[in-house]
């Protein structure tokens, strides 16, 4: 009785915590200590509800993973998306309408979803809006700036929302608290330490708070260090994170059998998907490719098109001989990351002194990412070629947790096979940025932020 009385004390205390933080404003708008202060960098993020995404590819390994071909289709994916202030639309407290398809019926702004919302009234749009999806943006912001950050939660969604982020140190910085339905906050803090922190949905006072993640409410926040001696020529960030779904008696034309998320699995740890950036074997065409070499036939995973408009699995782009600095981030909900390239070492960069990031460990083989983290990792690829990228915990690389990087000379020739029908030096040969001028890194950089947007930062 005792642990059980404290264990619910516990659980008080934290939520109050998550509500009363001591914001520089409320829900209703902003106070002059915010709107005084001034700042470096500023940054508005929408917590939205997506109409759902595929998260596991429609060509399985013989049905080992979901049972059939089909994929996986999730509706309850949620996420952050990064808006600009413009797009932040006041709704007429008078006149929002249920829904598109309620032919203009209206109700009251302080019912959302059937819920009492007092003053609810902000909801998002926006191209960035229209195309959202798992997991959120990786945001970039310098040592030492000082940061105002704007949360929305759109007015359509269901559920309260929230953000924890790992950045910055003090509950008045950290966490936002509950946002309802049609509100938001803003708040101001300083990024005093350098390296890459996840950020997160803390739910509604912790409450569902591994729903929300597994539900794809993540993204990290990159502190950029100044002064390095020897900076990145490209950075990458790639997130890792175990999903737990069942299937539901319902399915989407067109997309695959639809799941929702399986409580009694994540309470045993059993998680039947890991999605990188969002869905399983992602950036993996080459793993499981469908080749015969006379003794072995693989099933295809994801197939590669050189058609840039239509990629499906394509592999990330790197250049050779350079310096590549990677952000891991694991949202986890539950899974530790065991970090490995496969035919690559790696230097890791976690921690930092002021203003710099440090190397604590060289020449790393795996490295740990826990739960609920994000580690800072450079390597360089020292040949042209194909790289693996994985978690070392094997059962969750069969499960999607693998990506394939394609390493590329540009500076020379890339001597490379045709696999499963793609002729390797082509891809990494290719005008993809439209110069005329076709291999360079600013061609792999442009295929990557076309076909791969969720690798790149998102400078603020």
């Amino acid at each position: 009785m005792t642990r059980k009385i404290l264990a619910a004390s516990l659980a008080i205390l934290f939520t109050v915590s998550m509500v009363f933080v001591g914001f520089t404003n409320d829900v209703q708008g902003h106070s002059l200590p915010v709107e005084d202060t001034p700042y470096d960098k500023s940054f508005v993020l929408c917590a939205y509800e997506t109409m759902g995404q595929l998260i596991y590819p429609d060509n399985d390994i013989d049905g080992l993973i979901v049972g059939n071909a089909d994929g996986v289709f999730y509706p309850e994916s949620w996420t952050f998306v990064l808006i600009d202030e413009d797009d932040i639309q006041l709704v007429h407290p008078d006149n929002y309408p249920l829904s598109p398809g309620d032919g203009g019926e209206f109700r009251d702004h302080d019912t959302v979803n059937g819920q009492n919302h007092e003053g609810a009234h902000y909801n998002c749009a926006g191209e960035a809006v229209a195309d959202a999806s798992m997991p959120g943006p990786s945001i970039s912001v310098d040592y030492g700036d000082v940061v105002k950050v704007t949360l929305v939660s759109d007015i359509d969604n269901i559920h309260i929302h929230s953000i924890d982020q790992h950045a910055i140190n003090g509950n008045e910085h950290v966490n936002s608290g509950p946002i309802q339905q049609g509100h938001m906050k803003t708040w101001i803090w300083e990024a005093e330490d350098a390296g890459s922190f996840l950020y997160h949905c803390a739910g509604n006072g912790l409450m569902n708070l591994w729903t929300h993640i597994n539900n794809g409410m993540y993204g990290n926040i990159v502190v950029q260090p100044v002064g390095e001696n020897k900076a990145p020529t490209v950075e990458y960030n790639v997130m890792f994170s175990d999903m737990y779904t069942k299937n539901t008696t319902q399915t989407q034309a067109g997309t695959g059998n639809e799941h929702e998320f399986d409580l009694g699995a994540f309470v045993a740890g059993d998680n039947n998907i890991m999605v990188t950036n969002g869905q399983a074997f992602n950036y993996a065409p080459f793993i499981g490719a469908d080749w015969n070499d006379g003794d072995h036939s693989i099933v295809v995973l994801n197939p590669l098109s050189l058609d840039p408009l239509v990629v499906d699995g394509a592999p990330i782009l790197a250049p050779t001989n350079e310096l590549t600095r990677w952000y891991i981030t694991n949202p986890g909900p539950n899974n530790f990351l065991a970090w490995h390239f496969i035919a690559g070492q790696m230097d890791v960069r976690d921690g930092s002194t002021p203003k710099h990031l440090m190397t604590p460990v060289s020449n790393e083989e795996t490295w740990t990412v826990p739960p609920g983290s994000s580690s800072t990792t450079e390597t360089v690829f020292p040949s042209s070629g194909v790289y693996v990228g994985v978690t070392h915990k094997l059962n969750d690389i069969v499960k999607g947790g693998a990506f394939a990087v394609l390493a590329c000379d540009v500076n020379g020739v890339d001597n490379l096979p045709t696999v499963a029908g793609v002729d390797l030096a082509f891809v990494c040969d290719a005008d993809w940025d439209g110069d005329g001028t076709g291999g360079t890194l600013d061609d792999l950089n442009a295929f990557n932020a076309g076909i791969n947007p969720k690798v790149n930062n998102k400078e603020i």
